[in-house]
């Protein structure tokens, strides 16, 4: 702990000093964002490391100070780690006012030591890039799963035919690998634009303060490579309004929710007793409350997220039921590895 005193503060709200009267308490409620940013924790821990570092080196924090702080926000997360029902007792005003607090309780007049030179402006828009970069990242590694599992069931069912369908009617017949890699091709331009939407996001904001910048000369660039970024944000003034990274990522989930939806009516169709072209597992299907007779469907609207891997795996191609005749002469029977083709007679 430091030895030198530092003076305490009237009121423990972050941008509260100045003010005489306390807060009407409808507004103090709506202003409140911690119920929701709180989950930009793991990303405002992150960056008070770098920071705390930073103020090292321009003489703002001693060596000691800044150990002591790195050991009290370790000690704040690995307990937030062990009971995540402490965040529901908070009265935190957002994410760094908790964190700020939770300092002060640990290390005294010392947390507040950390806020110098840098403003919540700053501080949420950096959160919210790394979010953004690791939610993409996560989507991404999702995504490639998805694409394995549909590429294995086209090589494995390489030659397997299907009508191709326009406008619901049987129009040219096509390879079920065709029909398989179309959707494969859609979901790769997902991967791409959430590629996009992480590159957009990967610019550190640090340094720019509250709207001009920095006056402790702290060196952004290594406070962008401690927190992962490969580049520093290029305006001071933009760097704290420039939310364009999280539109250019729920474009990219636009897509995905597009392109799940497109192959979750085509199961809804194929499964169907005018088509019967899949029978779906019992893992990934519901049936009628009233007509129970029918065949399962898939419960795929709304489609949420990705289907799991599996799903591909697991998805039986048709097999004749006394409520699912054969739409085709050729009847796709299934194996639970491995669809086949059969003659019908």
């Amino acid at each position: 702990m430091t030895d030198q005193p530092i003076a305490a503060r009237k009121d423990d709200r972050l941008g509260g000093g100045r003010f005489e009267r306390e807060p009407d308490k409808a507004f103090d409620a709506f202003q409140r964002s911690f119920s929701f940013d709180r989950r930009l924790l793991p990303y405002e821990f992150a960056v008070d490391r770098a920071w705390a570092k930073a103020l090292q080196k321009v003489g703002i924090l001693t060596e000691i100070e800044v150990r002591d702080t790195l050991i009290a926000l370790q000690s704040i997360s690995d307990e937030l780690n062990a009971d995540p029902t402490f965040l529901e007792g908070s009265t935190a005003e957002d994410v760094h006012h908790f964190v700020e607090s939770a300092l002060v309780h640990e290390l005294g007049a010392l947390g507040w030591k950390l806020h110098t030179g840098r403003s919540r402006n700053e501080l949420v828009a950096t959160d919210f890039r790394l979010f953004i970069m690791d939610a993409a990242a996560s989507l991404q590694r999702q995504l490639g799963e998805f694409l394995i599992a549909i590429l294995e069931q086209a090589k494995t069912n390489f030659g397997v035919p299907m009508a191709g369908m326009t406008h619901m009617q049987h129009a040219q017949p096509i390879l079920l690998s065709h029909f398989l890699l179309a959707h494969a091709e859609a979901f790769s331009r997902d991967v791409t634009r959430l590629q996009h939407a992480a590159d957009s996001a990967d610019a550190c904001p640090m340094g720019s303060g509250a709207l001009a910048g920095n006056s402790f000369g702290v060196d952004r660039n290594a406070i962008a490579r401690d927190l992962g970024f490969s580049r520093i944000t290029a305006n001071s003034l933009d760097a704290v309004s420039d939310r364009d990274f999280a539109l250019d990522y729920l474009f990219a989930l636009t897509g995905i929710a597009t392109h799940l939806s497109r192959l979750a009516e085509d199961y809804v169709i194929f499964a169907s007793q005018e088509f019967g072209y899949v029978i779906l597992p019992d893992e990934y299907s519901t049936g009628s409350s009233l007509t129970t007779r029918l065949p399962p469907c898939w419960r795929s609207r709304p489609a949420r997220s990705p289907p799991p891997s599996s799903m591909l795996t697991d998805c039986a191609l048709p097999r004749p039921t006394p409520y699912c005749s054969p739409p085709t002469p050729l009847t796709i029977w299934f194996t639970r590895d491995c669809p086949f083709v059969k003659r019908t007679t």
